[in-house]
């Protein structure tokens, strides 16, 4: 349970770090959901392997 809230909440920081960071310096939204994604994945993936080790 606990790992499951750490994956969402690193999740969601991930996201709004990115889209912030894509507001302030003009990302197109072609360019940042895209991005926001891939970060935001990446982001949860080794937040998941981090605690099974």
């Amino acid at each position: 349970m606990i790992a499951e809230t750490r994956k969402a909440w690193a999740g969601a920081l991930a996201a709004v770090i990115t889209g912030t960071l894509g507001y302030y310096f003009n990302v197109p939204a072609e360019i940042l959901v895209p991005l926001g994604s891939v970060i935001t994945g990446a982001v949860v993936y080794f937040v998941s392997n981090r605690e099974r080790a």
